[in-house]
């Protein structure tokens, strides 16, 4: 199987690695396209696979095609690549804020085209893409974007393109408010005397053990924190903080002002 890569980036190429290190696609079957040259010079010590600055003749032997350039270039070097792409080809975009009927209208009606969202994490294989695909694209082609998709971490497909807008909310995005929290935290950590390099390790280790822990078990994120929250004790005075400053509130409402402009930017 053939696959190929149109944007050597930081997300094409973390899934292009991902290809190569789960040994889904050998490097004799990868081709990635980058135009920035000194960005193709840095694939080459990354990859062992296929580099092109430009398509030719050798695109039309490919199987699937993921989309990894920016989304306001897409028109301007989708051209190029035309006159190599056929019907039978399996398109996987994972260009933000680029819904399925516009890709399909640059690509003159291609209909085998899935939509992904992943998140920052896919760079080190800990990521996570939720995908849509259009009833055009079979059952095992799905099967096989899943495959695929999983090699930068893990993978969820849903059946409503409107649920991409929202994982751009909550899992990609999402990823930027983790770090938002982290800020806040370590800023106050730091201010009651500990290390940034103490600091990190203690904020860094509390957070996965907290996921971890919620993940193995069987509470929710309500009755966690619950459990932890002793009456009159520490937890609870920080709780009532958050409470009175509406954090909780913040956070929804943070996070559905995201998905209303992730669905803005679609449709575009």
């Amino acid at each position: 199987m053939k696959v190929a890569v149109i944007g050597g980036g930081n997300m094409g190429s973390a899934f292009a690695a991902g290809f190569l290190r789960e040994n889904i696609v050998s490097p004799a079957d990868l081709i990635v396209y980058e135009v920035n040259e000194d960005r193709r010079a840095n694939l080459k010590t990354l990859l062992n696979c296929e580099l092109r600055s430009a398509p030719g003749k050798e695109l039309s032997d490919t199987v699937i095609i993921i989309l990894a350039v920016k989304p306001q270039v897409f028109p301007d070097v989708i051209g190029d690549y035309m006159p190599f792409i056929n019907a039978d080809q399996l398109i996987v975009s994972i260009m933000a804020g680029c819904s399925v009927s516009y890709i399909s209208e640059k690509l003159n009606g291609h209909t085998k085209i899935v939509r992904c969202m992943p998140n920052l994490a896919a760079q080190i294989s800990e990521g996570v893409t939720v995908f849509f695909a259009p009833d055009a694209v079979s059952t095992d082609e799905k099967k096989l974007v899943k495959k695929l998709l999983d090699a930068a971490g893990e993978s969820y497909a849903v059946n409503n393109e409107d649920l991409i807008d929202a994982a751009t909310a909550v899992s990609s995005s999402g990823s930027g408010f983790v770090f938002y929290l982290f800020e806040h935290w370590m800023k106050a950590a730091c201010e009651l005397g500990f290390s940034e390099e103490m600091a990190q390790r203690l904020i860094a280790k509390t957070f996965s053990g907290a996921v971890k822990f919620w993940q193995e078990g069987d509470y929710t994120a309500e009755a966690l924190r619950k459990m932890v929250t002793s009456k009159g004790g520490t937890t609870e005075a920080g709780l009532k903080v958050f409470n009175q400053r509406g954090l909780g509130e913040s956070l929804v409402e943070g996070i559905k002002a995201a998905y209303k402009r992730a669905g803005e930017l679609s449709q575009k």
